[in-house]
């Protein structure tokens, strides 16, 4: 891209060289199932004014949402006197006879490519152009041939790619084949990439020596040389440097949209505040008395009368001289809160009564809503708004320790909803008491109130402040609320992905499931059982073409195909499904029967292969029948467990080979009497005729082989009878029917190959699967041991197990319902979805259905689905699930308590979706729109449980908003229910009362009430993006399978926000007076996203704020901030100035970070790719950037450029699918000087050449190290 795109740009007579070439990051461009991109991607080529270049990728078809990245950054310098002029003499033209010549040794281009394989760099047949080539491994320098394939692929290219990647490659040939490559390595930077103006071509020869070569990092030069023996390209001082896994993870999770469910993700945590003054702050004493409201019991037990700082105002009625007002008179109100300066209006919104919780919870709201509204008009006029402070006992922190009650944990949603509405007029901090204080309430209050005070004199005001302690016993702490990231990992559907055979396995995301044919079937996999020809595929090793790996397997079918009527959506089956690796597969329907009902989905995925070749062999072919004798090799595994249960439901005798002693002592606990090895020959020969002799038998009547090493099929050849039966189940080193019949003509030679007939005849393969539920009904086969491995992400490990014959029996790898569906759906009761005929509903129900639950229960007061989901309720109908429709309206008790007569249960968990909107400013707000949104969200939830059975390991999922998380102007009522909900699921976890949790839900995309509102528009100018349906399901999927992989409930993923937050933009529109204390680390977050993309000029502040500093000062000050960005980059806080990065765990990736982010810290100012390891300390690099900021203090002159259009100050190439742009001009050739670097006088000296626009003062410190005179060549200043 920068030869093509620079030429276009320069013109074709221009001489020019890129020099300081750092490759900044790694484009990562995620591939559908069918191979094509899943979001539409432009590269650009971008060229300053000043000479910089860069190469840009901006990933995504929305310009709000785009991801623009930069990928590689150079300088661009221009050579004056033309091409010719500019071409070195000794390395221009080259005799390629001569180069071979020096290069003897011949090496196979396989066994190079091999070296890459198991370093971790597969590379597709496409990108291996190497054809050719020799090397001379005493010089370290090679000669080898490149070429594109001649496939169309090569058409409109200049000069390949994969010609210039295997230029790369061709490096791999000087590796010692007893040793490899080692650790995977990555380009980290090019010294200078110089072309000579000639024509490029798809087939070059390369010419390449290495300069360096350590265990971590190498360094070579090439040319890359046309037929007639010139040099085209010169790429001088290449920099490859080890990269490891955790990185290359760490890039994809944080490139284009991977792991864009993990994003979403946000928990609420409770941080210790320092006191004021050990922070340092002005601590704020509170002047004025606290006028304190509520309702009357709850003013009375509280018991302030004779605290001189509170003025008690009660809500109705009182006895003797206490005072009194009605609230919901807000003139009245108005009155009270005018009445003096009040240091704090005190809502106390908790009760010590045991009242009705359908009437207790709105009656407070209520009484909220007119002491805001009171209180913003009663602001009018003042310099600022009342301070009104909402008290509350156990409402937040408390019920995700067991502690306290969730009954007024709406006030809190309710704030954040009024403090957005009136930012102005209304200032509302909460307060939750300790719950486990011995302290009296009004003890509690005013102690808690007067330290909650003090706190606001800090730099930042916290809106949201909890007394916390964990216990009775525990020391209280005053603690602020924090959003941050949650630690909840995020689970989509994923894929074991092979790029070519003898690749290594990695797990990726599966974006999307491939379209249904004729004939084939859609599965949800939910198990997969490996065999020996799997680590033969994997390894590169099995004869032919095995396609990818992975067959045997058991699931959930989801879609059908045309013409397949034997099995439907919903059904559980087992059978084959080539490459089944996946949560998701396409497989052949014929190949796929009904599982057996009372076997599980990794005991049914052991089957199909093992049972379909022992009933061809041993059933159909050998015909084994009661009184012969077998020999079963490899007993221990999958097929000879089966051929044992077979050979004892027909009534022969079992002789058995086996490798490890507990091998053999699990075969003798089946009942296998004569068992001997099947790892030596010979032992093997000599007690299978002790054996024979001990039985009083000539031979064997059936041998089941599967070994071919040490001789054992001519050893079990001589060991069976005359006319006996030989059946072959290997695949390498096996016997052809010519020399079996040369050998023993008489014995009857099968070779068993299911994988034939899968591909040729899979009716009858489908047969044989039939006959297995035949065979289960009759009592004839049961499960046989197996190793389960959880999850595709342990696939590899898995593969290895298998590898090393560490298994009796099967490996298994097992994909776990998502939704905790059971097992064993005769025994489990229905789920129950309350709103389930809503849109959420419905594609609730799809994905529960498509993770295994067999029965739903779907609540609905109008019984009908919407219209939006009218596909998915079809599907639901045509599944072989039960699905029932009851009409129930769970805000009304007599409705609930009739669906609990009709319901016996218990069901088998509850999806509580119910909720209604009833939106309305707060000048609008009344308590029927309380209600209206309490009723089923709420009160529905508290009379579902209390009329219905559920089963003790019930799953309850509540779906709540991030309305009550942020606050929504305009639906005060409902970020107050759905902020109940929140409090409740942490609050039954941590009392083990029941597994729940509760999903705090931004904007779905395709469904939902914000779809239906026209929310998502809405949202999306504010910042907040919208879910797709299968984020959110793969969101509520690994929320439920971490508590079930946690052994049980676990309050820390009892609640968790999900939704897609673009935190600059929404933080600017949300919060135009400035973010809450709540959202401080997505604030800092935030900070950083802008200075990463240009944004935020905090760089350029910190150089000016350098520059004001003393020699001495700034020294020290760059120091600190060199020291602190590498102790971030390699996550260690104990760093040390004068310890080497390298060996701290910093690598090639994170180096480049850790470059990136200097170069943000200070100013943009130019640090090369290899600074990390030209200064190999944090104190080195330090003295770099010190010195680079002296010399850059009075700036270089920019080189010349071509003009450019409009005055701009850079220029782009683009290339994507669809356009190309260019631009062309003229250009002048820099004048350099020349620098002393030291004082060394003795020695050949050393010249230093820095980047484009960068200063030889910059090697000084490499330079005090050498021994030899030093001199550097600086570009001239201005």
């Amino acid at each position: 891209m920068i030869l093509a795109g620079v030429t276009e740009h320069l013109g074709r007579q221009q001489a020019w060289c890129v020099e300081t070439l750092g490759f900044a990051k790694p484009l990562v461009l995620r591939l559908s199932s069918e191979g094509r991109l899943e979001e539409p991607v432009e590269l650009r080529l971008v060229i300053w004014a000043d000479g910089r270049l860069e190469v840009e990728s901006e990933v995504g078809s929305d310009p709000e949402d785009s991801i623009v990245s930069t990928h590689v950054e150079a300088s661009l310098v221009q050579l004056a006197g033309g091409w010719a002029a500019n071409r070195p003499v000794a390395d221009d033209r080259h005799d390629l006879e001569q180069l071979r010549g020096k290069c003897r040794e011949v090496v196979d281009i396989d066994l190079m490519y091999s070296f890459g394989v198991k370093s971790g760099l597969p590379l597709q047949p496409r990108f291996r152009a190497v054809r050719q080539v020799q090397v001379e491994k005493a010089d370290a320098r090679g000669f080898a041939r490149l070429e594109m394939e001649r496939d169309g692929t090569q058409v409109g290219f200049l000069l390949g790619p994969s010609v210039i990647d295997s230029s790369f490659q061709s490096l791999m040939a000087l590796a010692d084949p007893a040793v490899g490559l080692g650790s995977l390595k990555i380009p980290l930077s090019i010294k200078r990439l110089q072309p000579t103006g000639r024509a490029f071509s798809i087939g070059v020869w390369n010419y390449f020596q290495l300069l360096d070569w350590t265990e971590h990092s190498t360094l070579f030069k090439s040319w890359l040389i046309n037929d007639a023996g010139e040099t085209v390209l010169h790429f001088d001082s290449v920099h490859l440097q080890e990269v490891r896994d955790e990185h290359l993870q760490k890039v994809l999770q944080s490139s284009g949209r991977l792991g864009v469910e993990q994003q979403a993700l946000y928990s609420t945590e409770w941080r210790p505040l320092p006191s004021p003054a050990e922070a340092g702050e002005q601590a704020t004493k509170g002047e004025g008395k606290w006028l304190v409201l509520g309702r009357t019991d709850d003013i009375t037990s509280l018991a302030l009368e004779k605290d001189v700082r509170c003025v008690c105002v009660s809500h109705g009625k009182v006895k003797g001289k206490a005072r009194s007002t009605d609230m919901c008179d807000e003139a009245a109100l108005q009155a009270v809160l005018r009445e003096q300066d009040w240091g704090a209006v005190v809502f106390v919104g908790f009760s010590s009564s045991q009242g009705g919780i359908d009437a207790e919870d709105v009656d407070v709201l209520e009484l909220a809503l007119h002491l805001f509204r009171a209180a913003s008009a009663a602001s009018s006029g003042r310099p600022a708004p009342l301070p009104v402070w909402l008290v509350t006992k156990g409402a937040s922190t408390a019920p995700a320790a067991g502690a306290g009650s969730p009954t007024h944990s709406g006030l809190w949603g309710f704030a954040r909803s009024a403090r957005l509405e009136e930012p102005d007029s209304l200032r509302v901090v909460c307060l939750d008491l300790d719950p486990f204080s011995l302290e009296s309430l009004g003890a509690a209050l005013t102690s808690s109130l007067a330290e909650a005070q003090e706190q606001q004199g800090g730099a930042r005001v916290e809106e949201e402040l909890a007394i916390c302690s964990s216990s009775a016993a525990g020391a209280a702490q005053l603690c602020g609320s924090r959003l941050v990231r949650s630690q909840v990992r995020a689970r989509g559907p994923i894929r074991l992905n092979m790029p070519a055979r003898g690749a290594l396995l990695r797990p990726v995301p599966q974006a999307a499931r491939r379209p249904t044919v004729p004939g084939s079937a859609q599965l949800r996999v939910r198990a997969v059982g490996l065999n020996f020809r799997d680590v033969l595929n994997v390894m590169g090793l099995y004869p032919g073409d095995p396609g990818p790996p992975g067959a045997d397997c058991a699931g959930t079918v989801l879609e059908v195909g045309e013409r397949v009527e034997h099995i439907r959506p919903g059904e559980d089956i087992f059978g084959e499904a080539p490459g089944c690796l996946s949560t998701y597969h396409l497989a052949p329907a014929p190949l796929l029967t009904q599982k057996p009902p009372s076997w599980s989905f990794e005991e049914a995925c052991t089957m199909p292969v093992i049972f379909v070749t022992v009933e061809e062999s041993l059933g159909d072919l050998a015909k084994l029948k009661k009184g012969e004798r077998v020999l079963v090799h490899a007993a221990a595994g999958g097929v000879g467990l089966v051929a044992i249960q077979y050979a004892q439901f027909v009534g022969a005798e079992v002789f058995a080979t086996a490798g490890a002693d507990e091998k053999h002592d699990f075969l003798r606990g089946l009942g296998v009497k004569y068992i001997t090895s099947s790892r030596n020959g010979a032992k093997f020969e000599e007690e299978m005729r002790q054996f024979l002799q001990e039985d009083g038998a000539e031979g064997v009547d059936v041998v089941l082989n599967s070994l071919s090493h040490d001789d054992y099929i001519p050893r079990s050849l001589a060991l069976l009878r005359q006319g006996g039966r030989f059946m072959e189940i290997g695949k390498r080193g096996i016997w052809t029917h010519e020399q079996m019949r040369e050998a023993m003509p008489d014995v009857q030679y099968e070779r068993i190959e299911a994988d034939t007939m899968m591909e040729k005849e899979p009716w009858r393969y489908n047969g044989y699967l039939k006959r297995l539920l035949e065979r289960v009904d009759a009592g004839g086969l049961l499960p046989i041991n197996m190793h389960v491995f959880q999850g595709f992400e342990e696939g590899v490990a898995a593969l290895q197990f298998l590898q090393r014959a560490q298994n009796i029996g099967k490996v298994v790898i097992s994909e776990p319902s998502r939704m905790l569906c059971s097992q064993r759906p005769e025994t489990a009761g229905p789920m129950l979805l309350s709103g389930g005929t809503g849109a959420l509903g419905v594609v609730a129900a799809q994905f529960l259905v498509e993770e295994g639950a067999k029965s739903l229960c779907l609540l609905s007061r109008g019984g009908r689905p919407s219209a939006d989901v009218q596909a998915k309720w079809d599907w639901l109908q045509a599944a072989a699930v039960e699905v029932q429709v009851r009409r129930c309206d769970v805000s009304d008790e007599a409705s609930v308590a009739a669906l609990a007569l009709e319901c016996q249960g218990p069901f088998a968990g509850l999806l509580h979706l119910a909720g209604a909107l009833a939106d309305g400013m707060l000048p609008n707000l009344n308590r029927d729109m309380f209600q209206q949104s309490y009723g089923p969200k709420v009160h529905g939830l508290h009379r579902l449980i209390k009329h219905l059975q559920f089963e003790g390991v019930a799953p309850f999922v509540l779906f709540s908003s991030t309305s009550s998380l942020f606050g929504a102007p305009g639906q005060g009522n409902y970020a107050a229910a759905n902020c109940v909900l929140d409090a409740l699921a942490p609050h039954w976890t941590a009392l083990k009362e029941r597994q729940a949790v509760a999903v705090q839900w931004g904007p779905w995309a395709e469904v939902g009430m914000a779809a239906q509102k026209g929310t998502v528009q809405r949202a999306k100018a504010s910042g907040i993006g919208s879910l797709s349906n299968s984020q959110g399901m793969a969101i509520l999927g690994s929320l439920l399978r971490q508590q079930a992989v946690g052994g049980g409930p676990s309050p820390g993923v009892s609640l968790v926000g999900a939704a897609h937050i673009k935190w600059p933009k929404f933080l600017r529109t949300a919060y135009d007076g400035g973010a809450p204390a709540f959202l401080e680390d997505l604030q800092v977050e935030a900070a950083k996203a802008a200075v990463a993309d240009g944004s935020n000029d905090k760089g350029a502040d910190a150089m000016v704020a350098l520059a004001a500093l003393s020699q001495e000062e700034r020294a020290a000050a760059i120091k600190e901030s060199v020291l602190r960005l590498a102790r971030d980059v390699v996550g260690d806080e104990e760093l040390s100035m004068d310890a080497p990065l390298l060996e701290s765990g910093m690598d090639s990736l994170s180096g480049v970070e850790f470059k990136n982010r200097l170069q943000q810290e200070f100013g943009g100012m130019r640090i090369p790719n290899s600074a990390v390891f030209d200064y190999p300390t944090a104190e080195a690099l330090a003295g770099f950037v010190g010195v680079q900021f002296d010399a850059t203090s009075s700036a270089a002159a920019p080189i010349s450029q071509p003009a450019l259009q409009n005055g701009s100050s850079r220029a782009e190439v683009g290339f994507s699918s669809s356009q190309e742009g260019s631009s062309s001009s003229s250009s002048s050739s820099p004048r350099r000087l020349l620098e002393r670097l030291n004082e060394r006088t003795t020695g050949s000296p050393v010249f230093l050449v820095p980047g484009a626009g960068l200063q030889a003062a910059g090697f000084q410190a490499l330079a005090a190290l050498l021994p030899v005179p030093a001199y550097g060549i600086s570009w001239p200043k201005a």
